[in-house]
């Protein structure tokens, strides 16, 4: 399988929320293809939003900042953006949380 393929494959999981599987997925997208960078920063990026998406807020915001930093460093200003709005996403549920709490 090649690492279009695998990333698809991730990215199938990740939707089927077999979030563990789908990182291992994206990590062998990240660890093994060194020549395509862009498909590797888009593995970064849903490797950050699965974090996000099982709960793993932290954790996913510097995932999500490490693809930030790679679309920033290869141009791909669309993705930047995208990326942006996930983190804005987190960020605001993250606000919602606390304001919920201070309200309790």
């Amino acid at each position: 399988m090649n690492a279009e393929e695998l990333f698809k494959k991730g990215n199938k999981l990740r939707d089927n929320n077999e979030l563990e599987e789908a990182r291992k997925i994206y990590q062998e997208v990240i660890d093994k293809n060194l020549g395509d960078e862009l498909l590797r920063a888009d593995a970064l990026h849903m490797m950050g939003l699965s974090f996000v998406m099982g709960d793993e807020k932290e954790e996913g915001v510097m995932v999500l900042q490490k693809a930030k930093e790679e679309f920033e460093r290869l141009g791909e200003k669309m993705r930047v953006g995208a990326v942006l709005r996930d983190l804005g996403s987190v960020y605001k549920d993250k606000d919602k949380a606390r304001k919920s709490l201070e309200e309790s």
